[in-house]
């Protein structure tokens, strides 16, 4: 092992100097000052790792604790690899207070890692510091250990952990120990308490088995196979009770590749505490993964809580054989106490054994509907059921009236399938149901809506009329006017275009008569004044009254124009 001169090993030496003269004059009285044989030897393959526990006294929880080494057995010179909580080159040193041990952890082992080690307390003063002693050779093949240095199980359940020893330890005595209270048990049987026990079973060869039953969680915390005097350390880790119910709640099979909703029920006390779906293959709820939570969706997961109702919805899309397994419907707990689950089994196969024609029926309020339901062979002569989730009433093969008006009737046609008629419907059949064949279950939905009364078609009417022909006579109106606007406006131009037109032909009229007196020729006046007179002439007199200063015929290829210069009136 590679290692450093530090001011660790400075004042170990220091201390140690202060402590040997102690033990010199402790030599004088005739002590001996040495460590004698080690407590504890391992052996461990080149390149492998080692995990050591050290057990202390818990009134040295406050003080030091460090991990040292040195080839040759002697304490006094022996290296500080590490102190407690920190980790120095391949060696790891972890402090677990509240159950009075630290680990070390060593890895990477090479043949120069030979040698001794202490587990050690610090403690101030002259005082010798408290220490184990321990060995360890690391050589190509150990001569004790072990196929897991780990083992973990369940509170009430078994585990067992096998040892393995080379050839030169076969007649060597084989124990199985727990470090701490150093209570060891050898080859046979013998019971701890009234539901458990160890047994030791040795092969005679290279390995011996140690098989504990009736686990405790107190039973949790390091172990040593042992042969001779050499050992191999296991940590055993006991666990909360194996959580399955046993058999499952509810069965359902679906066909691969198919969907299934399942609705999943719980008190009202719990609507505001947090739902979800869980999984595990093994039926180990202790161990169920998550899927989702209520309110969301992962992969093909949907989960809908329905507060309202007090129960949430699980929808599950593409199912395929490695889906089968165990399921919970699962309510959140806060603190120590468990949560509130039901467990469901799922078994994905090319052919479910039971399952419904539609998952999902309708009807009205007084009305009827009818359920087919499906099943295999197998289940043919299983009792058949049909159940309503949410208090658990069940209805066998026949007729049963559940009012006065309504009943529930089942038919089993003998061969692969039965059909359940409900009748005389009321609001409140609305819900989850499921077909039974033996314990399988196939889900269907009912929903019932109301129908129309007298009364209730009058008060329709009624909104009809507000609702739907006010809007459509007011709409009506509205195009009425504006079709009017449009044709009063279209009038109107039209007038205005009869009248310009009428006014057009007016001036052409007027045109006419004038120029037929002036048909050959055109009169064009340059100035034309009109002087006032004194009196009345005589219509003779009015033309003579007229003179012209100068006229001037200007000849034209067609007709000749009178020019008229200027006209004195």
């Amino acid at each position: 092992m590679q290692r450093e001169e530090t001011s660790q090993t400075f004042d170990k030496r220091t201390v140690s100097l202060r402590k040997f003269i102690v033990c010199f004059l402790w030599l004088i009285t005739g002590l001996k000052c040495t460590t004698g044989l080690p407590n504890r030897e391992f052996t461990v393959q080149t390149g492998g790792s080692l995990i050591i526990p050290c057990h202390y006294e818990r009134k040295y929880i406050e003080h030091k604790k460090y991990w040292c080494f040195d080839a040759k057995g002697a304490y006094n010179y022996c290296s500080i690899l590490a102190y407690a909580n920190e980790t120095k080159g391949k060696v790891s040193v972890i402090d677990h207070p509240d159950q009075s041990f630290f680990i070390v952890t060593m890895r990477n082992l090479q043949y120069e890692d030979t040698g001794s080690y202490w587990c050690a307390v610090e403690i101030e003063g002259i005082t010798w510091d408290v220490t184990e002693y321990l060995h360890l050779t690391v050589q190509s093949v150990p001569d004790v250990s072990v196929v897991s240095s780990s083992v973990s199980g369940h509170e009430g359940g078994d585990i067992s952990v096998e040892c393995l020893y080379s050839s030169g330890y076969q007649n060597k005595t084989k124990r199985w120990c727990r470090y701490k209270d150093q209570s060891c048990y050898t080859v046979g049987r013998t019971d701890t308490s009234q539901n458990s026990s160890v047994q030791i079973i040795d092969d005679g060869r290279r390995s011996f088995t140690v098989l504990m039953t009736g686990l405790r969680l107190t039973d949790s915390g390091w172990y040593f196979c042992s042969v001779g005097k050499q050992e191999a350390p296991v940590q055993l880790t006991v666990t909360g009770p194996k959580c399955t119910t046993g058999s499952a709640n509810r069965v359902f099979t679906v066909q691969t590749g198919g969907s299934l909703i399942i609705p999943c029920h719980y008190e009202r006390k719990y609507t505001e505490h947090k739902k979800y779906w869980c999984f595990d293959a093994k039926a180990a709820y202790n161990y169920c993964s998550i899927l989702a939570y209520a309110n969301e969706t992962k992969g093909k997961v949907s989960v809908i809580d329905h507060p309202e109702q007090s129960f949430f919805t699980v929808t599950m899309r593409n199912l395929q054989y490695e889906d089968t397994g165990s399921y919970w419907c699962a309510v959140e707990i806060e603190g120590i106490t468990w949560d509130v689950a039901e467990q469901l089994h799922l078994t994905v196969q090319s052919a479910p054994d039971v399952s419904v024609v539609s998952s999902s029926v309708s009807g009205h309020e007084g009305g009827d509907v009818s359920v087919q339901c499906l099943y295999s062979s197998e289940y043919q002569k299983k009792v058949k059921q049909w159940c309503r989730y949410k208090d658990k009433s069940c209805y066998k093969v026949g007729r049963t009236n559940t009012s006065q008006n309504s009943s529930v009737q089942i038919t089993d046609d003998g061969k692969r399938s039965f059909t359940v008629l409900m009748t005389g419907l009321r609001l409140t059949d609305s819900g989850w149901y499921f077909c039974s064949a033996g314990k399988q279950e196939a889900l269907v939905e009912l929903n019932v809506t109301g129908v129309l009364t007298t009364e209730g078609f009058e008060r329709n009417r009624d909104y009809l009329y507000l609702e739907v022909w006010i809007p459509a006579v007011v709409l009506l109106m509205v195009i009425v006017i504006v079709m009017s606007a449009v044709i009063l406006k279209k009038h109107n131009r039209n007038e205005l275009v009869t009248e310009v037109n009428r006014d057009e032909a007016s001036d052409a009229g007027n045109g006419a008569s004038s120029s037929s007196a002036l048909a050959e020729n055109d009169v064009t006046y340059t100035s034309v004044t009109v002087q006032p007179k004194t009196k009345v002439s005589s219509p003779a007199s009015v033309e003579n009254d007229v003179t012209y200063s100068s006229v001037k015929v200007q000849s034209k290829t067609k007709e000749d124009e009178v020019a008229y210069s200027s006209v004195f009136k």
